[in-house]
């Protein structure tokens, strides 16, 4: 593997529609995509996916960088993959498109058998919604109530509230 470094005084610019390119033959590129006349965006296009080269975006620190990871092997659902610093645990975001397989919206893939956070909120008591392995169960701590909706539209809705701790409102 090689270094590609370029160095800059002032900004550089692609045009619309012209693609960086990375891999053999350009497997996967970035670039501004004009095609939708009311939606241009900075697109990063992968391969359809198979064998080897799959549609993901992997982001992790030093212990992912030339490691034969093993977990994407013949992924074709384009994904967003967080991995963890030990580099033996990931959070991964797809479609959850249940006619793709392997599909499988978010998912947590746990180092071991053990607790994974799932929702952290940066809010008094900080509430929080876990996997607690040992229980087999979700978790749900210093919260004071849960409010579950059936609803196809904000005015006509049928709810069920949990309450512990406190008060029924």
């Amino acid at each position: 593997s090689g270094l590609l470094q370029i160095e800059a005084s002032a900004s550089q610019n692609l045009l619309d529609d012209v693609a960086l390119t990375l891999g053999t033959g350009g497997t996967a590129s970035l670039l501004f995509e004009t095609a939708d006349a009311n939606a241009n965006a900075l697109t990063v296009v992968f391969p359809e996916g198979g064998a080897t080269d799959v549609p993901a975006f992997i982001i992790g620190d030093a212990s992912i960088s030339n490691v034969d990871l093993t977990w994407f092997n013949a992924l074709t659902e384009p994904s967003l993959v967080v991995v963890n610093d030990a580099a033996d645990a990931y959070v991964r975001l797809d479609s959850g498109d249940n006619a793709v397989a392997g599909s499988q919206g978010l998912y947590f893939k746990a180092a071991a058998d053990e607790d994974i956070e799932l929702v952290n909120l940066s809010v008094t008591g900080t509430p929080r919604i876990c996997w607690d392995e040992s229980a087999d169960a979700f978790a749900i701590y210093n919260a004071v109530g849960l409010t579950l909706y059936n609803t196809t539209d904000e005015t006509n809705y049928e709810r069920l509230r949990l309450y512990w701790g406190g008060n029924v409102a």
